[in-house]
C-alpha cells in the first residue's frame, strides 16, 4: 500500500476520538486494560501487588474507585503518549487528579510498573504498548491487564548530582550533560538502556572475586620452564604482616591448598588461624593476586619468577584488607527493556483501518522511493583555497558501502548557496535498512563555468555529515534538518581518515564556524516506522504470562516449514511441492527469482525441533529453497579443493509425510524430486543422510558411511551427527564475511532470507577469526552482529582482553551508541578489573581522539564507571590527575627548550623544578600496567631527553618488597599519536601467544605502552637494557657497528660465567628470531641500531614502531632499508658462536625462524582481521585497505605452508648476504645521526 496518501495530512486525534465513538475490537487481546495508581513517589511495590517471596507480581485488583486509581482502556497498538492522553481524559472525568496537563508531559510525570524487584519507566513515547516488558495479567472480562504507576519527577540533589556528573567529566574527559538536552535523544535513550546490563551484572559479581582477579595463562609451560613441574617450588609467605616463612610446594596445587599449607604452620607456631576462605594471596610489592582453581604454575607471576630465577614471595592477606568495590555513584532508573523498538508489521499496516485506528505507519507499507528537498548550505567564512563552484552529492550508505548515489547541478561557491531542488533515488523506502545513512558531501564542481546541468566531473571533497535514515527509536527520519558539516581534511588531516568518518552520524559540534547544509524529508501525518517484523509470533503476543496453555505442547512454537525427526529438524514437502505425475519441480522465490544467486550445502540449514501437527507455510518453504540454492556465493568463495563440492539432501518426515531427496545442483534453480513412505516410518539419522562430496568428506569419520556412497547410514549415534554438522557448519561459515559483502541489503527480501539464516546459525561454529572480521565495517546489520556477540560470550577474560584494543575500535562500526557489542563490552569491563582498567584507557584516548565518535565512547565509558566500584574510580582519579599533571609539564618543557635537539646543560634542573611544581599524586597505578604501582617521584633521576618531541624520562619509587625492585621508569611522550605502537605491541602479544601454545617461548618483550589522550601518553622504560648503538660504540666507537664480535663480546662481560653466558646466547638466539618473525610479518621499518636494544641478560628487543607495513625511509630518495629484517653479521656472530657461523648454531636459528613463521601463517586470517579492524583509529600508515596488502604477502596467506617455509628460509637468505648493508647504514646513523 502507498503510503503517500497520509502525507501532509492533518494530524489524526488518536484514539481518543476512537474510544468515544465505541471502538470495537478485534478480539480481547487487541485492547489494553491499565489500572493507573497515583503515587507521590516510586517508594517499593505494595504488598498487594508484589509477591516478595517468588519476586513476582500478582494479578491486579480491577474496578477499584477512589481518588488513587484509575482504569484506562486503550487499544492495543496505541502509543504510550496515546495512553497518557487517554488517562488524562479519565483523570479530569473522576476529577481525582489536580494537574491533568502535567500527565501528558513526561518531563512531570513517569510511568511505572514494577518487574520482580525493580522499577521500570515507560520511556519512549512513541513505543506501542503491545511491546512493553509488562507483567501481563487477564481482566475479568478476558482482555489483558496491568498495573502502573504515575509517580511526578523527583526533584534530584542537584549538588550532589553536579559533584558526580563533574567527576565523571573529568574522568571521561569530557561533559555529556551539555550535550543531553533532548529526553528522547539517541543520548538519553541510550544513557538509560544501559542501566540494565549495567545492574544485571552487578547482581551477578562477587566482590571478592572482582577484587581478585588473577593474570593467569591457558598456555603449556614453555620448553625451557616444563623442568620445572616435576621440581618443588619454593615459596616465601609473609603471614597478615605477622609471620613470614619459606616452604617447598608442589607446584601444581591451588592457592586454597597453599592457604590451608599455611595455616597448618601458622597452627603450629601458636597463632590464631584464620579459615582459608577468609584469606587471599598477594603478589607482595604488586597489585597481584592468586586465586581461583589455577595450578600455581598456570599464574603468569608465577612463570616470571621461575624463568627469570627470582624469589617468590606471596602477602596472605584477610578479605577485610581488600579495597572497597561498592558502587556509590548514583544509577539511572531502569526504563522498559523493548524501548526504541517497533511492533510487527501485521499490527501497523493500514489494510482494513479506518483513520481513527492509525498511530503509526509501517515503513513496509510506503513504496514510493525516496527523495529529498536539497535547501542549500551556509558558511560562515570561505576556506582559504576555495573552488569556484561546488555541487552537493548526496549517497545512501550502509556500513561503508554507497550503495546509490545522486548528485545536485552546479553552483557558484559563496558563502550561501541555494538549489531548492529535489533529489530522489531509486530505492523505495520499504527497502532502506536499518542503520542505512544518507552521506551528504560538498564537492569542489570542475573548472568549467558553474551551470544548472548535473555535475558531470568530480573534484575534492570539501565538507561530509551523514544522517540517519532509521534513527535509534525505529523512526523514519521527517521534516526540515539544518546540520553542521565536518571539514575534509583528507591524508593530511592529525585525526581524519575518511573510511572511520563515514561511518559517523555526529554531527559538527562547533557550530559557529563549520558549514551547514539544509534539506528537507518528506513528512507524514504519523510516525513513520521499522517493524521489528512480519508478524507477531505467537510465543511473543499475548504475552506468556497472559497466555492459556496451548492445545497441542508444540503449538506456535516454531517455524512451520519443518518437522520434527529423531536427528532434529526434518524438512516438509507440501502437496504443492509434489507435481500429479510425481516429477521434479523446480521452486521459485516469492517474486519468481533467486533472491540471492547460489546454492547453500544442505547440511548449512539448521536443524530445530518443531510441530508435526503445524502445516506447511509457502513463505517459509519458498525462503528454505531460496536458501538451498542461494550458496553459490558462499561456496564459490570455498578453496579449490571443495568448489566443487556437490550435495544431497535425503530428508524423511513424519508418519504419513512424504520423504524427498533434493541433489543441490550448481544451477540457480533447486531441483526436487520425490518419493513417498509408508505409514508409521519414523523419522531417523539414517534417513535424513547428508553428505558433501569432496577429496575429504567429513562423513568418512562416521560410523557406518562410506565417503562415496552418499546415501548411506549415518547412524544413531547422535554425537558423530552433530559432530557432523558442526564440521560442514564451519566449512562454510569460514566464507559468511564474503557471503554478506555480496547481499544487496537494499532488496528488502534478500535481507529476510538472510536475517532467517543467520537466526538458525549455532554462534560455536563460527570461528573466532570469521567472528571478529564480521565485526568490521563491512557487516553493519544488527543481526550479523548478535550472532558475532554470542561468540564472543564464549570467550575467556584473558581473550577478551587480548583482543579488546581492536573490540573498542569497532564500536564505531555500529549505526547506534546502543548495540550488542556495546553491551558485550560493558559487562565484560564490569566483570573483571584486568579489562575494565584497560577498557576505562582506551575509551577515554577516543573521546579525546576521536570527534566524530566522542560521545558514543564518553557515553559508553560513563556506564562503565557508574558501576567499576568505588576502588576503580579512586584509582582511575589518581592516574588522571598524574596524566594531567604530566602532560603540563611536558607542555612548559616544549615552550622552555624549542630547539628540535640541542638542550641546555641545566635542562635537568629546570624539568625536575617543574616536576616539582606539579599536582602529581603520591602514588598511583601505573595506566599501561595496574599491577605495578608507582610511588614518589625520583626527582634527581628525571630529565627531558634530547630528541623533537622532547618526552621525559621519569622514575619513581616502587612499592615496598622483600627484594627491592629497581625503581620504575616511565617516557612520558606529548606530541606522538602512540595508538600505532600500542597496536603493534598488542600484536607481538598475540604472535607471543600463538607461539605459547606449541610451547615456544621467543623471549619477546612487548614493554608497556598506552594513549592516555590525544597524542598523549606513557611508554613503559625496560630496565637493565642498552640500544645496539651504546653497545657497539662501547666495542669499537662508530667503528663498532662494522664489529661483527662486538655484541658476543659485551655479552661475555655481562656475563662472565659460562653457565650464565651459554644461558644468555640462548636467549639472544630465541629473541633475535621471534623479533626477525615478527618484524618481518609486520613490515616495521626504521631499523637503526638506536631502535634495538638487548639486556644484560641477553634479550634483544625492538622499539619505536613509527613505520609499519613495509613503509620504509628513505634519505635524499635512496631507500636506506634493503632487508627485510635485521640479521647482520654480529648477529649472526652470536648465534654461530666463538667460530663464526656454525652451521648446527644457524640451522637450529633457521629451525626456530621457520616454525615460528609457519605458526604465524597458520593463523594469517586472525592478524589480518586484527590489523583491517584498526582501520578506524586514524594511524597514518593503517588507514585504507590497501594497507593490508603487504602483511597478506608477508603472511603468504594464500599459499601451502611448503611455500611459506620456502619463502622464509629466502627471506633470511637475502639477510645473510646484505647484511653489509645495515651496518653501512648504521655506521652512518651514529656518524651523522640520522633517525
Amino acid at each position: 500500500m502507498d503510503c503517500s496518501v497520509l502525507q501532509m495530512h492533518p494530524s489524526c486525534p488518536g484514539g481518543v476520538k476512537g474510544e468515544a465513538q465505541g471502538w470495537n475490537p478485534r478480539c480481547s487481546d487487541h485492547t489494553l486494560v491499565f489500572l493507573c495508581e497515583f503515587r507521590p513517589s516510586p517508594g517499593s511495590p505494595p504488598a498487594a501487588d508484589v509477591d516478595h517471596a517468588a519476586g513476582t507480581q500478582s494479578s491486579p485488583v480491577f474496578g477499584r474507585s477512589g481518588p488513587e486509581f484509575v482504569e484506562v482502556t486503550v487499544p492495543a497498538q496505541c502509543s504510550i503518549q496515546q495512553l497518557r492522553l487517554r488517562l488524562c481524559l479519565k483523570a479530569q472525568e473522576q476529577s481525582c487528579h489536580p494537574n491533568l496537563l502535567g500527565l501528558l508531559d513526561p518531563e512531570q510525570y513517569l510511568l511505572l510498573y514494577t518487574r520482580g524487584q525493580e522499577w521500570y519507566e515507560m520511556y519512549d513515547d512513541c513505543q506501542v504498548l503491545r511491546t512493553l516488558d509488562v507483567p501481563w495479567s487477564r481482566h475479568a472480562d478476558g482482555r489483558l491487564a496491568a498495573t502502573i504507576a504515575v509517580t511526578p519527577v523527583a526533584a534530584a540533589d542537584d549538588g550532589e548530582r553536579q559533584r558526580q556528573q563533574a567527576l565523571l567529566a573529568t574522568l571521561i574527559g569530557h561533559d555529556l550533560d551539555r550535550e543531553a538536552t533532548n529526553r528522547l535523544g539517541e543520548l538519553m535513550v541510550t544513557r538509560r538502556k544501559l542501566a540494565s546490563p549495567r545492574r544485571q551484572e552487578l547482581k551477578l559479581r562477587d566482590d571478592v572475586v572482582y577484587a581478585t582477579e588473577p593474570w593467569t595463562t591457558t598456555a603449556p609451560l614453555p620448553r625451557d620452564l616444563q623442568p620445572h613441574g616435576d621440581r618443588s617450588l619454593k615459596i616465601t609467605l609473609h603471614y597478615l604482616q605477622k609471620l613470614s616463612f619459606s616452604m617447598e610446594v608442589n607446584p601444581s596445587i591451588t592457592p586454597q591448598l597453599l592457604l590451608e599449607l599455611c595455616n597448618k604452620v601458622t597452627a603450629d607456631q601458636g597463632l590464631e588461624c584464620w579459615p582459608s576462605d577468609s584469606l587471599v594471596l598477594k603478589v607482595t610489592g604488586r597489585e597481584e593476586f592468586l586465586s581461583g582453581d589455577f595450578r600455581l604454575l598456570d599464574f603468569l607471576w608465577v612463570r616470571k619468577c621461575l624463568k627469570s630465577s627470582r624469589d617468590l614471595h606471596l602477602s596472605v592477606l584477610s578479605v577485610t584488607q581488600l579495597p572497597q568495590e561498592a558502587v556509590l555513584l548514583a544509577d539511572w532508573p531502569l526504563v522498559d527493556s523493548f524501548t526504541g523498538q517497533s511492533s510487527s508489521h501485521d499490527d501497523l499496516r493500514l489494510e482494513g483501518k479506518d483513520l481513527d485506528d492509525i498511530f503509526m505507519i509501517s515503513l513496509w507499507d510506503c513504496d514510493r522511493k525516496f527523495r529529498f528537498k536539497l535547501t542549500g548550505i551556509d558558511i560562515p567564512k570561505l576556506p582559504a583555497k576555495a573552488p569556484p563552484s561546488v555541487y552537493v552529492e548526496a549517497s545512501i550508505i550502509y556500513g561503508n558501502k554507497v550503495l546509490l548515489s545522486v548528485a545536485s547541478t552546479t553552483k557558484s561557491f559563496a558563502d550561501e548557496v541555494l538549489w531548492n531542488e529535489w533529489l530522489e533515488f531509486s530505492v523505495l523506502l520499504s527497502d532502506l535498512p536499518r542503520g542505512a545513512k544518507l552521506g551528504l558531501t560538498v564537492n569542489a564542481g570542475s573548472n568549467e563555468t558553474a551551470s544548472d546541468h548535473p555535475q558531470k566531473g568530480k573534484g575534492g571533497t570539501l565538507f561530509f555529515v551523514n544522517l540517519l535514515l532509521i534513527d535509534h527509536r525505529s523512526l523514519l527520519s521527517q521534516g526540515p534538518y539544518n546540520l553542521h558539516m565536518w571539514p575534509y581534511l583528507g591524508q593530511e588531516g592529525e585525526v581524519v581518515t575518511y573510511q572511520a568518518d563515514r561511518l559517523s552520524s555526529a554531527t559538527n559540534p562547533d557550530v559557529t564556524h563549520s558549514m551547514a547544509i539544509s534539506l528537507l524529508l518528506d513528512r507524514y501525518s504519523f510516525p513513520v516506522v521499522l517493524p521489528n517484523g512480519a508478524t507477531s509470533p505467537e510465543s511473543r503476543w499475548p504475552p506468556a504470562e497472559a497466555r492459556p496453555p496451548p492445545a497441542s505442547p508444540l503449538c506456535g512454537t516454531v517455524s512451520p516449514v519443518f518437522r520434527p525427526g529423531s536427528a532434529g529438524l526434518e524438512r516438509v514437502q507440501t502437496s504443492e511441492e509434489i507435481t500429479p505425475s510425481g516429477s521434479p519441480l523446480s521452486l521459485e522465490s516469492r517474486t519468481g527469482e533467486p533472491t540471492i544467486s547460489g546454492d547453500f550445502p544442505d547440511n548449512f540449514l539448521p536443524r530445530l525441533p518443531v510441530s508435526p501437527e503445524t502445516p506447511p507455510d509457502a513463505e517459509e518453504i519458498n525462503r528454505t529453497s531460496n536458501l538451498h540454492r542461494s550458496t553459490a556465493s558462499l561456496t564459490s568463495f570455498c578453496p579449490s579443493s571443495t568448489s566443487d563440492a556437490a550435495s544431497r539432501i535425503t530428508t524423511t518426515t513424519a508418519p504419513g509425510c512424504t520423504i524427498y531427496t533434493a541433489p543441490v545442483s550448481t544451477s540457480s534453480t533447486a531441483t526436487v524430486s520425490t518419493s513417498s513412505t509408508t505409514p508409521g516410518s519414523t523419522s531417523s539419522p539414517a534417513s535424513s543422510q547428508h553428505s558433501v562430496r569432496t577429496p575429504q568428506s567429513p562423513t568418512a569419520d562416521l560410523p557406518g558411511v562410506a565417503a562415496n556412497a552418499p546415501t548411506a547410514s549415518i547412524g544413531s549415534d547422535k554425537a558423530h551427527l552433530k559432530r557432523f554438522g558442526k564440521e560442514q557448519s564451519v566449512h562454510y561459515t569460514a566464507n559468511l564475511p564474503t557471503f554478506l559483502r555480496s547481499v544487496d541489503w537494499l532488496k528488502r527480501n534478500v535481507v529476510e532470507d538472510v536475517h532467517w539464516l543467520l537466526e538458525h546459525l549455532e554462534p560455536e561454529v563460527l570461528d573466532l577469526s570469521v567472528a571478529l572480521e564480521l565485526l568490521s565495517f563491512d557487516s553493519i546489520d544488527e543481526s550479523v552482529r548478535r550472532l558475532v556477540v554470542q561468540r564472543l560470550e564464549s570467550l575467556s577474560n584473558d581473550e577478551v582482553l587480548l583482543y579488546l584494543l581492536q573490540l573498542v575500535q569497532t564500536l564505531k562500526v555500529e549505526p547506534y551508541h546502543d548495540s550488542f557489542l556495546a553491551c558485550f563490552l560493558l559487562q565484560r569491563a564490569l566483570r573483571s578489573k584486568r579489562i575494565g582498567h584497560f577498557f576505562f584507557w582506551y575509551m577515554r584516548s577516543e573521546v579525546a581522539a576521536c570527534p566524530y565518535f566522542r560521545q558514543r565512547m564518553a557515553l559508553v565509558l560513563e556506564a562503565y564507571l557508574l558501576g567499576c566500584g568505588q576502588a576503580m574510580l579512586d584509582g582511575f582519579s589518581l592516574q588522571v590527575q598524574a596524566a594531567q599533571a604530566l602532560q603540563q609539564v611536558a607542555l612548559q618543557v616544549k615552550e622552555m627548550f624549542p630547539d628540535k635537539t640541542d638542550l641546555p646543560p641545566t635542562a635537568a634542573l629546570q624539568v625536575q623544578g617543574l616536576l616539582e611544581r606539579s599536582d602529581l599524586p603520591k602514588e598511583f597505578l601505573v595506566p599501561f600496567d595496574p599491577r605495578v604501582k608507582a610511588g614518589a617521584i625520583l626527582l634527581k633521576s628525571c630529565k627531558v631527553m634530547a630528541s623533537k618531541k622532547k618526552p621525559l624520562w621519569l622514575e619513581f619509587q616502587p612499592m615496598p618488597s622483600p627484594s627491592p625492585p629497581p625503581p620504575l621508569g616511565i617516557l612520558f611522550k606529548e606530541g606522538d599519536d602512540l595508538r600505532q605502537d600500542m597496536l603493534v605491541l598488542q600484536t607481538l602479544v598475540v604472535m607471543d601467544s600463538i607461539w605459547q601454545e606449541k610451547s615456544l617461548d621467543l623471549n619477546l618483550v612487548p614493554y608497556g605502552c598506552i594513549a592516555t589522550g590525544h597524542n598523549i601518553g606513557m611508554i613503559e622504560i625496560v630496565r637493565k637494557a642498552v640500544t645496539i648503538a651504546a653497545v657497539q660504540r662501547s666495542e669499537g666507537g662508530t667503528h663498532g657497528a662494522f664489529k661483527n664480535d662486538a655484541i658476543f663480546n659485551w655479552l661475555r662481560g655481562k656475563c662472565p660465567l659460562q653457565e650464565i653466558h651459554f644461558r644468555a646466547m640462548d636467549m639472544f638466539v630465541t629473541s633475535c628470531a621471534g623479533y626477525c618473525v615478527a618484524t618481518y610479518v609486520l613490515g616495521i621499518g626504521d631499523r637503526h641500531n638506536d631502535n634495538i636494544m638487548i639486556t644484560n641478560q641477553g634479550n634483544l628487543f625492538h622499539i619505536d614502531f613509527g613505520h609499519i607495513l613495509g613503509n620504509r625511509k628513505s634519505f635524499l630518495g635512496v631507500r636506506r632499508e634493503r632487508v627485510p629484517f635485521v640479521l647482520t653479521p654480529d648477529f649472526l656472530y652470536v648465534i654461530g658462536g666463538v667460530k663464526g657461523r656454525d652451521s648446527l648454531c644457524i640451522q637450529r636459528f633457521k629451525d626456530i625462524c621457520t616454525e615460528a613463521y609457519l605458526s604465524l601463517h597458520s593463523q594469517s586470517r586472525l592478524l589480518v582481521t586484527l590489523f583491517s579492524l584498526m582501520l578506524l583509529t586514524g594511524i597514518p600508515e593503517l588507514s585504507a585497505a590497501e594497507d593490508m596488502r603487504y602483511l597478506r604477502e608477508a603472511l603468504q596467506q594464500e599459499r601451502s605452508e611448503e611455500h611459506a617455509r620456502d619463502h622464509f628460509l629466502q627471506q633470511i637468505a637475502t639477510c645473510e648476504n646484505l647484511g653489509w648493508t645495515v651496518q653501512a647504514n648504521w655506521w652512518i646513523h651514529m656518524l651523522v645521526g640520522i633517525k
